[in-house]
């Protein structure tokens, strides 16, 4: 068992390696290093599924051999559970796809073999980050993690504007390295290990007997942070919309794959995470304004791959809102299937056109024909909802956060109802009514199981819902009240002065990246924020 737990390292550990193949050898030989990328990604992509077969017998795979007889800090270790699994397989599943669609999309370009060297170091990194056993390892694959993305978003060299948002990527990640060391240090010192397994054993048996560190919030608190900077969360998401002057299968590995560390990072850690109230309020704070932000921006957007990015930022800002509410198996599914569709869309940008009007009359006649469908398809939404929880004896209000993930559901359910009704068939109405019981069976259906199969082990009590905690559930319920508002307002005030102001200020990201492009700026000694 030791020597196979220790091949689930060694794999991803063989694609970092090839960053010692030397960029000009690699771009002369661009046909020999493409091959052996593909060769190794399947190799990886089958390994891990043979390994993940062995989780039907065993609850994990974890070892770990030091490094020095001094210190047990500087060891290499596994930890290989359920969690881990889809996650390895997620990945090797999306790295494959951008490989080969890369094949065709790179060819003939001058720096391909270069493309393909930090496009292996990329994938070794994230994978080795997920198998990581202790905090230290993950810590270094989190680096270079980053560092081969820098590499891949400075492919075209000769793109000023490529390399601009490259350097304020990189001073952004840089800050989220210093959270997180603070916070590896901090946990050492509180939990007295960096072992993955036995500081999940330590936490649980300092919870049980009811001992609580007050050092505690600040790690939790850090941890959120590190993970916020990480998956582009306000107000360190100005980089994301700004990375696409980079070849499209670097811009899906980014959205699809990249930016989901930071959300990982808190999954993996829940255990911990879920001791401090003051963090998930924090979790749920920002990734709330995130979300709602994203969203805003995204439909005054007329690039594709503008309205992909910042679709990325809202989606990973509702991820940190489950995470914020301590529902972190639902964030994990959502995790899975935005990667398999943020991957396609973007891979498909290339053959879609983005349409966009304001103030269309067609549209606000269509909303006043139509109000009344608004209203009927949302209430049978909500109280299709509400039926299948009461026929599976699940509680909608309890733990507190499935009251407003239950609603935020019934909301994006109605949409579809809507449009049903709107057709005034019978039968289409019933094929809608069905098509959303299908999707509230698969919901209720995967979240119960994610639950089981990869967070029961660990699952403590979470912190109820105090009196702050509400008022941040307040503020962002009332926040995606706003943004529906706006929505229709869209539509039905288009040449209203007000709304058109807010569409601009909208359109150019409300200014919020202004000053991260003066901190680039000054650090690399230039005298305006442009490139």
């Amino acid at each position: 068992m030791l020597d196979t737990a220790m091949l689930l390292l060694v794999a991803p550990l063989c694609l970092v390696l090839a960053m010692t193949f030397p960029t000009s050898w690699a771009n002369r030989y661009p046909q020999q290093v493409r091959r052996f990328a593909c060769f190794a990604v399947v190799t990886v992509a089958v390994f891990y599924l043979l390994a993940s077969l062995m989780l039907l017998k065993v609850e994990s795979i974890s070892t770990s051999i030091s490094l020095s007889q001094s210190s047990r800090l500087w060891t290499l270790s596994v930890f290989y559970d359920p969690l881990s699994a889809m996650m390895t397989l997620l990945i090797a599943y999306v790295a494959w796809i951008i490989t080969r669609f890369s094949v065709r999309y790179l060819d003939g370009d001058s720096n391909e073999g270069r493309y393909y060297k930090w496009l292996m170091v990329c994938l070794g990194a994230i994978l080795g980050l997920v198998v990581s056993g202790n905090l230290i390892q993950m810590f270094g694959f989190w680096i270079l993690t980053s560092l081969a993305l820098h590499q891949l978003l400075i492919h075209y060299s000769n793109r000023p504007w490529a390399i601009w948002t490259a350097r304020k990527k990189f001073l952004i990640s840089r800050l989220g390295d210093v959270f997180l060391a603070a916070a590896i240090y901090l946990t050492l010192q509180i939990w007295g290990t960096v072992e993955i397994e036995m500081l999940f054993a330590n936490v649980h048996a300092t919870e049980s007997l009811g001992i609580y560190d007050p050092r505690v919030t600040i790690v939790c608190l850090l941890f959120v942070l590190s993970a916020l900077t990480k998956s582009a969360q306000f107000p360190f998401h100005t980089w994301l919309p700004d990375t696409l002057e980079t070849p499209t299968p670097v811009s899906a590995l980014m959205h699809a794959g990249i930016i989901n560390a930071g959300g990982f990072l808190l999954i993996r850690l829940y255990p911990i995470i879920g001791q401090s109230a003051t963090a998930l309020s924090l979790c749920l704070l920002v990734g709330g304004v995130t979300c709602l932000l994203g969203g805003l921006i995204m439909m005054t957007q007329s690039s594709i791959k503008k309205k992909l990015a910042y679709s990325t930022m809202s989606q990973m800002g509702f991820m940190m809102m489950q995470c914020g509410l301590g529902a972190f198996s639902v964030a994990f599914l959502h995790i899975i299937f935005h990667s398999l569709y943020k991957s396609h869309a973007f891979l498909r940008s290339g053959s879609a056109v983005a349409n966009h009007s304001i103030g269309n009359p067609e549209g606000q006649i269509a909303f006043t024909q139509n109000g009344w469908a608004m209203v009927l398809g949302t209430a049978a939404s909500f109280g299709l909802l509400a039926g299948s929880g009461w026929l599976l004896g699940i509680d909608v209000v309890k733990p507190d956060g499935r009251l407003l993930l239950g609603l935020i559901l019934a909301l994006s359910l109605s949409q579809i109802l809507v449009e049903v009704i709107r057709t005034r068939s019978t039968k289409t109405v019933l094929i809608g009514l069905s098509v959303v019981l299908l999707l509230v069976g698969i919901y209720l259906f995967s979240h119960e199981a994610m639950h089981r199969l990869a967070f029961e082990a660990y699952a403590g009590e979470m912190p109820a819902f105090g009196s702050a905690m509400w008022v941040v559930v307040g503020i962002v319920s009332l926040g995606f009240v706003c943004l529906a508002a706006f929505q229709i307002a869209r539509v039905k005030f288009g040449n209203s002065p007000f709304v058109q102001a807010a569409y601009v200020h909208a359109l150019n990201g409300f200014y919020l990246d202004i000053a991260a492009r003066r901190v680039t700026a000054l650090l690399w000694g230039r005298s305006a924020p442009t490139p």
